[in-house]
């Protein structure tokens, strides 16, 4: 028997010849899987409940209603795994550590800003929407670092102004809230979702209408130990840690589990003229935030393996 990766439960589209025709698996991460049963099952809803041997074979049980009552049929499946967009964003995200939240910037600035710290090893940015311009400078970000930067929008309140953000070229959009609407207009689109959240009904409920990742703010408030107790009923679901978090405490919140935190004007203040000293100044700090995260990083996967 192959190791047995993981479990999985999904909703399923059945067509009326018993052929599935859409499936997405959330397999902890999100992806698309396209699938084909070996035998045709004559269902026209059901959920699917996998478990994943490897990237081409599941052993699935389809749960449907027949008569009222529960009918169970188990089918050994191939199943092919593809990446969405959203993944490699939630891969780049894991990765960094850190999130460049860009609030009230200057598009005359931005690339000199957005140039110094990927150099410094920061390469998701967060452009937050009551900056003026702010969808002008999404787009020009999207165009001067399209390969190696990852550009996202913050502090979107609705639906409308997500839609306009994800058009305007945004990876990700984080909202200080949990409005279920702006929710589903960003997974409607495939761009990752990182609404805000502070009690664990919140961040549930986040999760539960598609989050991808729920920003915990503002983390200051509670601290490191309530990102952990929280970790604790829900392991599954990714927390970024946002507001207060600065160079003293930013190990603290990634080793108490959060896959990233969010840096404002522990960072920079874009608003600010953009000197050499400046750029100078903000590319040691940067350098200073990503190696505390990098030992934060490596300390729990140190701890993880024993």
């Amino acid at each position: 028997m192959p190791k047995l990766i993981r479990y999985v439960r999904q909703s399923i589209k059945i067509s009326r010849n018993g052929l599935i025709h859409d499936f997405s698996a959330a397999v902890g991460r999100p992806m698309l899987a396209d699938w084909t049963c070996d035998k045709n099952a004559p269902l026209e809803r059901g959920t699917f409940f996998g478990q994943i041997y490897s990237s081409d074979h599941v052993l699935v049980q389809v749960s449907r209603q027949k008569n009222n009552k529960i009918v169970d049929n188990q089918h050994s499946c191939k199943l092919i795994l593809k990446e969405r967009e959203s993944m490699s964003v939630f891969l780049d995200l894991e990765r960094n550590g850190i999130v460049a939240v860009l609030r009230h910037a200057r598009i005359q600035t931005i690339v000199p800003i957005a140039q110094t710290l990927k150099e410094a090893g920061v390469t998701v940015l967060e452009v937050t929407m009551e900056t003026p311009m702010a969808l002008r400078i999404i787009e020009k970000l999207c165009i001067e670092f399209a390969d190696n930067m990852t550009i996202g929008a913050g502090t979107v309140l609705d639906a409308e102004t997500a839609r306009s953000a994800i058009l305007a070229g945004a990876q990700f959009v984080v909202s200080p809230t949990v409005n279920i609407e702006t929710i589903r207009t960003v997974k409607r689109y495939g761009v990752l979702c990182m609404p805000g959240a502070m009690t664990p009904s919140e961040i549930l409920t986040a999760y539960e209408f598609g989050a991808d990742i729920v920003k915990v703010f503002p983390a200051n408030v509670l601290g490191p130990a309530y990102i952990k107790a929280i970790a604790g009923p829900f392991p599954h679901i990714p927390l970024l840690a946002t507001g207060g978090i600065n160079l003293e405490n930013v190990e603290d919140y990634i080793k108490a589990g959060v896959v990233a935190v969010g840096l404002g004007n522990s960072l920079l203040d874009p608003s600010k003229e953009m000197t050499n000293e400046e750029l100078i100044r903000l590319k040691e700090t940067a350098r200073r935030f990503v190696k505390k995260v990098r030992n934060a990083k490596q300390w729990l996967m140190d701890r993880k393996l024993g």
